[in-house]
């Protein structure tokens, strides 16, 4: 081995190759992966409501396809994300987007509303595992100083799945079998992005390195500075890092150790699970607020003679209707609150506010605003107030992951997100009994409340996170706070040495000590 001043940690080689066109094309590739499971959970808000006309299915079948989707969210959760910790995380993503792909498709065949939820479930399956390893993967490519940066880009190419999606069902949803065609070209994308996947992009050289597959290590990252025209690094690892292989990975009990990450953990599950809650709650609101408004406002005031503008079509039945243009329009307009959200926080997250106050300012004014969501106005009006209230709840969900990938080490990276995600899905699952069953049968207002009262909470516990993660060095295996600590007892002794040159870090002697200086 080579003496200690050639020794780098894995982290350090990362950001001396610095950003470029391969963290471009990772960011492209895996955007679009994501972009894709995007594309798959649209398509269940979209084709429940289609369902209930073509089967004329109850309520609670509606909300159970939903369900479904999101129950197999939660399993995959917790059966991909530890086993890709324990092996190979873009192996284990390939088999997931191949679920995803391939019942999909067979989706377009179902003969009936309960091969409709078995198969959703097994696509809510893959999409849970895809999630949490595209996400680990994208963050272990990146540099520490654009990390924030190329997060928010990122979940902006997830938003524009969103998009697509509502594009494909007002151009196929009408149609007669629409639904069926609709389901086709939603899994295809997933398919055509495995070749790249399989093929081009290299495994996480954080994750080899932790496995002790050492030659792996050294082609991702040569790869990596050949498309960034950086020369490439030839020396040896940190001691730590080569005996990472010892390590322990995967485990869930990890997560909820009362020495580490007990406290965090269960901020961040609670966190999720209201963030999961409000996130998918907006979707399905899109569509069922606007029906409900109309019965309320508009038809009542017809009853008593009061003309009041409207852009719905005469006669509109809330359970069984065709969207008119309007409709996918107005349902349009707030997803794309989710891309300006993604990339106005692409430009601020990194230059003047930490993770806790982005999640704590967010949700609050969130909370705020979601019961006026409860008052007649004009659809004009609707249309501006879901697009605010989606810009927060957004920028605070989108924080929320981007704050457990910083926040746990690579031995569990993709265990904490599958973990974390996991609550999550919990919150998605029963959402439709809040947002397309109770506002329906019981109180708008009454439900509108529940996602307000769990965001006031929700911004509480932002805000008592223990730890701030900005600019923090992805670590290896080490808790979060041993390298907060780490980082503050170097700031103290370099200001007690501000008069003096400052030395190099003891040869890079610890992969979670920070080790770059500017």
């Amino acid at each position: 081995m080579s003496d200690e001043a050639t020794m780098k940690t894995v982290d350090t080689v990362i950001d001396d190759i610095g950003f470029g066109w391969f963290q471009v094309a990772v960011l492209i590739l895996c955007g679009f992966v994501q972009a894709s499971d995007m594309l798959e959970i649209q398509y269940v808000s979209l084709v429940s409501q289609r369902l209930q006309c073509v089967w004329w299915i109850s309520d609670y079948w509606k909300s159970f396809i939903t369900s479904a989707t999101f129950i197999g969210l939660f399993v995959g959760a917790y059966l991909w994300g530890p086993m890709g910790d324990k092996h190979c995380r873009r192996s284990v993503t390939a088999v997931c987007m191949g679920f995803i792909a391939v019942y999909g498709f067979l989706t377009a065949l179902a003969p009936n509303v309960i091969w409709v939820v078995i198969l959703r479930f097994l696509v809510g399956t893959g999409i849970g595992g895809v999630q949490p390893l595209t996400s680990a993967m994208f963050s272990e490519f990146m540099t520490s100083d654009t990390r924030g940066m190329t997060w928010f880009v990122f979940q902006g190419l997830w938003c524009l799945g969103g998009l697509v999606e509502i594009g494909f069902a007002w151009l196929l949803l009408d149609l007669q079998h629409g639904w069926r065609y609709l389901a086709v070209v939603t899994a295809l994308p997933m398919l055509f992005l495995s070749l790249p996947w399989l093929l081009w992009l290299p495994v996480s050289p954080r994750q080899s390195l932790l496995q002790g597959r050492l030659a792996e290590t050294r082609q991702a990252l040569n790869k990596m500075a050949d498309m960034n025209s950086q020369p490439r690094y030839l020396g040896d690892f940190t001691v730590t890092d080569l005996l990472q292989g010892k390590q322990k990975n995967g485990r869930i009990s990890e997560l909820i150790r009362p020495d580490t990450y007990l406290r965090l953990s269960l901020q961040l599950a609670f966190i999720s699970f209201v963030g999961g809650f409000n996130y998918y709650g907006m979707i399905l609101l899109n569509v069922q607020v606007p029906l409900l408004l109309h019965e309320r406002c508009v038809l009542t005031d017809s009853a008593t003679n009061v003309t009041r503008a409207s852009p719905w079509q005469p006669g509109l039945d809330r359970s069984c209707h065709s969207c008119s243009p309007f409709n996918y329009i107005e349902m349009l307009i707030p997803t794309i609150a989710d891309l300006v959200t993604a990339l106005v926080n692409a430009f601020i997250i990194e230059r003047f506010l930490g993770r806790r106050l982005i999640m704590a300012i967010a949700f609050c004014l969130a909370s705020i605003l979601i019961p006026l969501l409860s008052c007649c106005m004009d659809s004009s009006a609707r249309i501006v107030l879901f697009f605010v209230i989606r810009f927060f709840i957004a920028s605070g969900y989108d924080v929320v992951w981007l704050y457990v990938l910083e926040a746990y080490p690579t031995s569990l990276r993709s265990t904490a997100v599958g973990f974390h995600s996991s609550f999550s899905r919990i919150a998605s699952i029963l959402v439709p009994y809040v947002a397309q069953i109770f506002i329906t049968r019981v109180s708008l207002l009454g439900g509108l409340l529940i996602f307000s009262g769990l965001l006031a909470l929700a911004t509480l516990n932002a805000a008592l996170l223990p730890i701030e993660t900005k600019a923090m060095p992805l670590a290896q295996t080490r808790s979060p706070q041993q390298i907060a600590a780490d980082s503050s007892n170097e700031k103290q002794m370099m200001m007690a040495k501000s008069d003096e040159a400052v030395p190099g870090h003891q040869g890079y002697g610890s992969v979670n000590t920070p080790t770059k200086m500017d």
